[in-house]
């Protein structure tokens, strides 16, 4: 299991709990992960979603869809 916090109020309170996570990024205010394949984004904001080559986080993110070519 992955499981990523976030300390509020000086707890630590559990954000995301994912499993077979093979890669994670943490840039800016976001997490980026890939699962089967498929790169995911989490953040406070926007909550989580599912990155794919036309989705807004594909030219603002540092590419982050190249990162993750370039790791395989």
């Amino acid at each position: 299991n992955n499981t990523i916090y976030r300390n509020i109020n000086n707890q630590k309170v559990i954000i995301l709990e994912i499993q077979n996570i093979s890669n994670i990024l943490i840039k800016d205010n976001y997490i980026f992960f890939i699962k089967d394949d498929i790169i995911y984004a989490y953040n406070d904001k926007y909550g989580l979603k599912k990155i794919i080559k036309h989705n807004e986080l594909y030219f603002n993110k540092n590419n982050i869809y190249d990162f993750y070519i370039k790791k395989n």
